[in-house]
């Protein structure tokens, strides 16, 4: 049996929770996952984190729009 893939945190150790306007909702400046996602991570499963990075490229690209 092959094991699961293992999906790498998107943390980039610059962590700083700010509030995001165009996001409506407080993310870290380095990795734009909220305080829940954060705490979450290890425990998520490998389809879980690929949602949560998903969920980043959306916020990125709000933040891009606004900015």
């Amino acid at each position: 049996m092959k094991p699961s893939p293992v999906v790498a945190s998107p943390c980039v150790g610059i962590c700083k929770m700010e509030d995001s306007p165009a996001n409506l909702q407080e993310l870290c400046v380095g990795c734009f996952r909220n305080i829940d996602e954060i705490i979450q991570w290890a425990s998520l499963s490998d389809n879980e984190k690929v949602a949560v990075l998903e969920q980043i490229e959306r916020r990125k690209a709000l933040e891009n729009k606004h900015s």
